[in-house]
């Protein structure tokens, strides 16, 4: 079958677009900003590398400086309270976060995922404290674990080691990080476990 289109026709593209979308376009636009949705250069846990993780929800905080040694990629992290902030007339800084404590409490934040250098995370296999780090809020990504998992059991944060996650029987209200996607045997240490990380 032969197909004619007129030789002076200009064809054009058909776009589709989302009104806020393009609305935050234009805001960049105006401020001379560059725009960056939900996607960051691939966070280790969230794919392979150089593969962008659509559908991640992901936060940048900074690591306490006194924190104790780099922290590895998939340290389930905390908010440190007081945060004292730089008062009502400066702009915000970044909330501070350290490996989770032994002692059960409601200020976890989610697994480190990578550390900032700039807008997107890069591939370190750590974060020193003082970096900007990257942690995941909402989606898949691996975690540090002290205890052998159960897949498809909520996880909750050790009482044995700082930093690490565990499966449980049964979700505990504000202290659930996820659920572990893999079942992985752990006789000693800790080791990555895929997780479906939210925040209960």
């Amino acid at each position: 079958m032969n197909l004619w289109f007129p030789s002076r026709r200009k064809v054009e593209k058909r776009h589709y677009f989302d009104l806020e979308l393009a609305y935050w376009a234009h805001v960049a636009e105006e401020v001379n900003a560059e725009m960056v949705l939900g996607v960051l250069d691939n966070p280790t846990g969230a794919g392979y590398f150089n593969v962008p993780s659509y559908g991640n929800y992901h936060q940048q905080f900074t690591i306490l400086s006194t924190v104790s040694g780099n922290s590895p990629l998939g340290t389930l992290m905390e908010i440190v309270t007081p945060y004292t902030g730089p008062g009502t007339s400066a702009i915000s800084v970044n909330v501070n976060v350290q490996p989770s404590s032994t002692t059960a409490d409601y200020k976890l934040v989610g697994p480190l995922v990578g550390q900032n250098t700039g807008r997107v995370a890069n591939a370190a296999t750590s974060v020193a404290p003082g970096a900007l780090a990257t942690v995941l809020r909402s989606g898949q990504s691996q975690i540090l674990c002290d205890a052998t998992t159960t897949a498809g059991s909520p996880l909750i944060q050790s009482a044995a080691t700082a930093g690490a996650a565990k499966t449980n029987a049964t979700p505990v209200a504000g202290q659930t990080i996820g659920i572990a996607l893999q079942a992985v045997t752990i006789s000693s240490g800790t080791a990555l476990v895929w997780a479906d990380i939210w925040k209960n």
